[in-house]
């Protein structure tokens, strides 16, 4: 089930990439603050008058929720879900929301991107777990976003940090291995901070994509020219054998008999003077 056609987004007026046309987030997307009382508690109404001041800004899309900006690492899960409610509620109907999923553990991961599916968030934004600062293998952040695709098939953000990070940056060979496994991430946020370097890795990036794809049409063709050369040689053995066979017959041995046209003169004259001459026999070869 989509969250764009669940029941609780027609009864709200979720918008979603979908309203627009498109199926994966674009165009200007920031991220919210949230506001607290003094008693720590969250301040609903001026968090909806922010909101309301975002999505009137010219060139905005959408809205981030549930992240750093967010406060989304104070926040357990109920308050998680009220943070995004208020976001439906105050401005859903107008653009989408891109919520954050923010867990160490996959199966909290999972838990809270189904809790986003189902309250009618448009997209999700994944944060590289805290317990990558240890290092990180490939298998661990693809089975990571398995789990939350597993659980929604809202379109993913990958959030890639800046290289300070760590272990919470990904490897390109890593984002490469999920994006392959989880069809549903559809972009990245990148968070280097630095324009001329998301510029240049970028640029890095759709050089490795090149030579990939020149390395997969250069096995295409050799494997189009290996299956042509077989083909080619069955062909010709197919010919040899059945000119063989007719050679055969025509000498007056069965194919594989060992009896070939050199026994044919003696294998005529043996034959009785008044005996019917044999029909030609008629070969056609491929």
């Amino acid at each position: 089930m989509s969250a764009g056609s669940s029941p609780r987004n027609r009864q709200r007026g979720v918008s979603t990439w979908h309203d627009s046309g498109n199926s994966y987030p674009q165009g200007v997307i920031p991220a919210a603050l949230l506001p607290f009382n003094e008693d720590m508690s969250i301040d609903g109404a001026s968090f909806a008058t922010h909101l309301s001041d975002l999505a009137a800004v010219s060139g905005v899309t959408a809205i981030t929720i549930n992240s750093h900006s967010t406060e989304v690492s104070s926040c357990d899960f109920d308050e998680q879900r009220h943070v995004l409610d208020l976001a439906l509620d105050a401005v859903g109907g107008r653009m989408p929301i891109v919520n954050g999923v923010y867990a160490d553990g996959s199966l909290e991961a999972a838990k809270l991107a189904r809790m986003a599916h189902d309250a009618g968030a448009s997209c999700l934004l994944v944060f590289p777990p805290n317990v990558y600062r240890g290092g990180q293998r490939p298998e661990m952040a693809i089975e990571h976003f398995r789990r939350i695709a597993d659980a929604s098939d809202l379109p993913l953000i990958l959030f890639q940090y800046a290289t300070s990070a760590g272990g919470q940056c990904y490897p390109l060979k890593t984002i490469i291995a999920i994006a392959d496994a989880v069809p549903t991430l559809m972009a990245i946020k990148d968070g280097c901070a630095s324009p001329e370097l998301h510029e240049r890795a970028r640029a890095r990036a759709a050089i490795a994509a090149a030579a990939a794809e020149c390395a997969l049409d250069a096995q295409f063709m050799a494997l189009q020219l290996a299956a042509l050369r077989l083909q080619r040689a069955a062909i010709g053995q197919r010919k040899r054998d059945c000119g063989s066979a007719c050679a055969a017959l025509r000498g007056g041995a069965q194919p594989g008999s060992g009896r070939g046209p050199e026994n044919s003169t003696t294998a005529s004259t043996r034959l009785p003077k008044s005996s019917t001459p044999r029909p030609a026999s008629t070969c056609i070869t491929a």
